[in-house]
């Protein structure tokens, strides 16, 4: 069965919100201890607009009995923004297990000469090109998370091309045991068109240190929002076509495959989901955006995907929990 047709049509319900704050970012983790699942994401207060998390991004924690939902806010993890590297925001959280330790990858940014008036949009950019990956770590799922003292753990590289930023963290372990992080960035922001592209790092340890590998840039076209897994013998790779030239569609997502988490190729399938969703109801609707995919895996095997969303732009944003069927 193709990837895409294994996308089952969700319930109203299974579209969370947060009245008052845009929300991004999903990523779900069962608490074995309990049944519980966790949704991860990240939200700022709605009156900054749809680009207030560079300013006011905050990582929140919310909890659900199945791992679509329906789940409830639980806290905000605001110790995260107490390090000069991200005292401005924290966004794109990624949760998962390695080997016995639960890991939160995410990113953040800061203002590189104090505190600026949020309003001011004209330095925001110096925001996006100060992003940077880290990694929080905790005995459960729940937490409580504990900063990395290596954080941020992948810097940028001067005169490469990934020389902008590092951002959008998605990892896996590989069959060696050492971890795969990949990763986005640009090397033109801020000079015509955006070209966005993804890099491997690879570690021995949670925390580094993390060391490029493979292609640089890993693959040959303008893509973001990646999310690598292992399933079925093989590594897969889902990312966010720019400009539909690979996939078809504007904006859609890729899949990607690999035998060793390093070399890719394009499936055979290549659109792996498109900007439409079927409802329960029988209705259909189409989405402005359909970014930041998750999949929520058990037993080994991928169970539900997960999207940041939005219908119409300029409307709150939302996140998007969908089951996977075998």
């Amino acid at each position: 069965m193709r990837f895409m047709d294994r996308i089952q049509n969700p319930r109203r319900e299974q579209l969370f919100t947060m009245e008052g704050f845009g929300i991004w970012d999903p990523s779900v983790i069962k608490d074995e201890a309990n049944g519980k699942h966790y949704l991860y994401g990240s939200r700022w207060p709605i009156q900054y607009g749809g680009y207030g998390w560079l300013t006011e991004g905050r990582i929140f924690r919310a909890e659900g009995d199945s791992p679509v939902g329906p789940f409830t806010f639980a806290e905000q993890l605001d110790h995260l923004v107490d390090y000069d590297w991200c005292r401005q925001a924290n966004h794109n959280p990624k949760v998962t297990k390695i080997g016995d330790t639960h890991c939160l990858y995410y990113i953040g940014t800061h203002w590189e000469h104090g505190d600026r008036d949020p309003a001011d949009k004209a330095s925001w950019g110096r925001l996006w090109r100060n992003k940077r990956i880290g990694v929080a770590t905790a005995p459960s799922p729940k937490g409580p998370w504990t900063p990395s003292p290596s954080n941020p753990i992948l810097d940028a590289r001067p005169d490469q091309w990934d020389r902008c930023l590092t951002s959008n963290p998605t990892v896996c372990v590989a069959r060696d045991g050492r971890i795969h992080l990949i990763y986005k960035s640009a090397s033109n922001f801020g000079q015509g068109k955006l070209v966005q592209n993804l890099g491997l790092a690879v570690a021995d340890d949670v925390h580094g240190p993390y060391t490029r590998a493979g292609r640089s840039p890993l693959l040959p076209h303008n893509i973001e929002d990646p999310f690598v897994w292992g399933e079925k013998g093989c590594y897969r790779l889902l990312a966010k076509d720019m400009t539909g030239d690979v996939c078809g569609v504007h904006k859609a997502g890729i899949l990607y495959t690999s035998t060793d988490a390093v070399e890719w190729e394009l499936s055979e399938e290549r659109l792996a989901y498109d900007l439409w969703v079927n409802w329960a109801d029988g209705s259909r609707q189409e989405f402005h955006k359909m970014e930041r995919p998750h999949l929520y895996l058990e037993d080994g095997q991928s169970r539900a995907i997960y999207h940041g969303a939005y219908a119409v732009f300029g409307q709150p944003t939302a996140l998007l929990a969908r089951e996977l069927a075998p």
